[in-house]
């Protein structure tokens, strides 16, 4: 993961090809919004360059602890 991201909720992906867990945007805590809305995505995996769509089924909320 990112060395910028600081400890809190995220959205994350995990790459369709390489599997390595991505945040996508910083995300309300479940206290703040127990169901949020998310919408597709494309994003560029770092790790090995491949670029996917994912839809909301394959968005997650987590806690990035540091």
């Amino acid at each position: 993961m990112g060395a910028d991201l600081k400890p809190g909720w995220y959205f994350f992906i995990e790459c369709n090809k390489c599997t390595v867990k991505i945040a996508v945007s910083e995300a309300p805590g479940p206290e703040q919004e127990p169901n949020p809305m998310v919408r597709s995505v494309t994003v560029t995996c770092q790790a090995c360059g491949t670029e996917d769509t994912y839809p909301p089924d394959q968005i997650y909320r987590g806690q990035y602890m540091g």
